[in-house]
């Protein structure tokens, strides 16, 4: 993926959680309160990660966008919903 490019669009739904194998990624929530929250993540972190922990919601506007060329793995987020339901470690 290419500078300045979207991983990850406004209000999309996410399929996929990636790792990032090479280069920055800026990710970017903004709050039912109109405040922001920004991160940058390096080689080796995760993109998507928290949709694990808050599911998707028309509330809260995440988007991940390339601070630098990237490469990323992608991996279904069901797979890791399925694990963790079959989990018992997980339990909310």
């Amino acid at each position: 993926i290419q500078k300045d490019e979207p991983i990850i669009r406004s209000y999309e739904r996410m399929r996929y959680i990636y790792i990032i194998v090479k280069g920055e990624v800026n990710e970017e929530w903004k709050l039912p309160d109109s405040s922001f929250k920004k991160r940058i993540i390096k080689t080796h972190d995760f993109v998507g990660l928290s949709e694990l922990c808050i599911p998707h919601s028309e509330d809260i506007d995440y988007s991940a966008v390339a601070t630098s060329v990237v490469c990323l793995y992608g991996f279904p987020i069901q797979r890791f919903k399925d694990f963790m339901a079959k989990n018992t470690k997980f339990e909310a």
